[in-house]
């Protein structure tokens, strides 16, 4: 029954009395394929396929630049951080030494209280 099936099935043309000796559930199980239109189909779909691939890749080959860029920014951006934290403590110590400086520049009054 099974071969007899897919006889009909790679015929192009089929006439009705070729299914009449088929069940009714077989009947409906069988269908004309046609070759030529699948093949289109398969084509288009991955023809399809293919430039969405290609899509992608040129989404993830400028997104990936873009990381390159950003991570090119931020190390600029701690390296300038490093440099105002490295003055900020520099002025500091500017600051502490000038005040140290002029703390031995006055003159101590002999009269006033140590404390």
């Amino acid at each position: 029954m099974v071969g007899g099936l897919l006889t009909l099935l790679e015929q192009k043309e089929f006439k009705a009395a070729d299914v009449i000796d088929l069940p009714d559930w077989r009947r409906k199980m069988l269908r004309r394929i046609d070759m030529g239109r699948s093949w289109e189909l398969a084509k288009q779909s991955y023809d399809d396929v293919c430039e969405q691939r290609d899509a992608y890749k040129r989404e993830l080959e400028f997104t990936t630049q873009q990381l390159a860029e950003l991570r090119d920014a931020l190390a600029k951006l701690r390296a300038a951080v490093l440099a105002r934290h490295e003055a900020d403590d520099a002025l500091a110590k500017l600051y502490s030494e000038r005040a140290i400086a002029r703390a031995r520049a006055v003159e101590r009054d002999p009269n006033a209280a140590l404390n």
